[in-house]
């Protein structure tokens, strides 16, 4: 917390879990764009415009950007490939895409939405592709860290398979518990 603070017009505090954080800072936000940013992504330079400008398309309720990863190797353009087709052929966008939406659409999605799901930006982008979301042509970069920690193939395989299962009805609760960041 005390990192955010210079950083920061305000900083609101939750309790552990994404989804309960995320919940926090929708309702806490006084903006009508709300962006969810993970900690080690970067952010196009033109990011607010080009959200404002998806969000003033009719019928557009939300969106994300095109994935990018820190690091020259190869396998990477391979992960950052199939993170790109599946968020155009799914609509559904992970995390480390930079979320956005309206206040009142992000109040209502984030109020429905269970606390503590896994994955919680699957379950958040689930409701947002009942309207129409934009998938911007701009990136956002992340950083390998997680691959690089716990395997490409093998981190890769298990958000695919979470993310298989929770669209087959799989608890979340059960879900968490292949997902470290919240054991």
């Amino acid at each position: 917390m005390e990192l955010a603070r210079p950083l920061a017009d305000r900083v609101v505090v939750a309790r552990r879990g994404r989804g309960a954080q995320l919940n926090v800072a929708a309702r806490a936000a006084s903006h009508d764009l709300l962006m969810f940013v993970h900690v080690d992504t970067e952010l196009p330079p033109d990011a607010f415009d080009a959200a404002r400008a998806a969000l003033a398309r009719p019928g557009v309720v939300g969106g994300a950007f095109q994935v990018a990863i820190r690091d020259p190797r190869r396998r990477y353009r391979v992960i950052e490939w199939g993170a790109n087709l599946r968020a155009r052929v799914t609509r559904l966008q992970w995390g480390d895409q930079a979320v956005f939406t309206s206040r009142a659409v992000g109040l209502l999605n984030s109020a429905a939405s269970p606390e503590d799901a896994i994955p919680e930006d699957v379950a958040f982008a689930r409701r947002l592709a009942l309207g129409r979301v934009a998938l911007l042509p701009q990136q956002v970069r992340n950083s390998p860290r997680r691959w690089e920690r716990e395997g490409l193939v093998y981190a890769t395989v298990r958000n695919w398979v979470i993310t298989l299962l929770y669209a087959a009805g799989v608890p979340a609760a059960r879900l968490a518990r292949w997902y470290p960041a919240v054991r």
